[in-house]
């Protein structure tokens, strides 16, 4: 595997790089940070994911999965109480923070999900999702210690790792936007530490897996 770091400028570029390093024959596992993770911007990209070699995909998102930021939020809220909303409450105990972020990040993927068109695709996509949590293929966590600002993604293979690292959240871009930058990077050093720091930040995230199972559950039920 060649040791280069390459620079894709935009949308497209990157989703053709990671399409095309997510299917090679020799893929062991998957992880996608995306900063916050839109859970109906994947299904461009499911059918490769689900039909590529790895064993495991993560996902791996902030403490909010919706379209606001922990910032805008606390903003908005303390505007319209005049003091610190009590669910940012950092003083909370250990226990009640984690509940807290669970409920969070599952009241916005609740949100995407409604945005969903129902059709026969879109449910077979998230049926697919759910299928692979049940096999154990697919695993979801959330950071919950701040704002997640990463948006990154792994390719972790038989001969060595590929990491992208850039302003992109691939699960929803925001096209022909001419200031979004990424870097595809396979020199071995770099993408290996790059690959060492997101594991630092999977092991001190809660896991969400079961969570996401149940909404969309919950959803294809609807």
């Amino acid at each position: 595997m060649s040791q280069t770091t390459e620079v894709l400028p935009g949308i497209e570029t990157l989703s053709a790089a990671l399409a095309k390093e997510i299917a090679s024959p020799e893929v062991t596992r998957i992880t996608l940070a995306p900063g916050y993770l839109f859970a109906p911007g994947l299904a461009p990209f499911w059918k490769t994911l689900e039909a590529s070699d790895a064993a495991e995909i993560r996902l791996l998102t902030g403490n909010t999965a919706g379209l606001l930021t922990v910032e805008q939020r606390f903003v908005a809220q303390e505007s319209d109480a005049g003091s610190i909303a009590p669910e940012l409450d950092f003083a909370a105990n250990a226990r009640t923070e984690r509940d807290r972020v669970r409920d969070e990040a599952a009241r916005a993927l609740r949100e995407n999900l409604i945005r969903v068109p129902r059709t026969p695709e879109n449910d077979a996509f998230l049926l697919a999702m759910a299928r692979g949590i049940g096999a154990n293929r697919i695993r979801v966590r959330v950071y919950a210690e701040g704002r997640l600002h990463t948006k990154a993604a792994i390719v972790e293979k038989s001969s060595g790792v590929v990491a992208f690292l850039g302003t992109t959240n691939i699960t929803l871009p925001v096209a022909a936007n001419p200031t979004q930058i990424n870097l595809r990077i396979s020199e071995e050093v770099a993408a290996r530490e790059l690959a060492q720091w997101i594991q630092m930040i999977w092991n001190d995230s809660q896991d969400f897996t079961r969570a996401f199972f149940d909404e969309i559950s919950a959803h294809l039920t609807m």
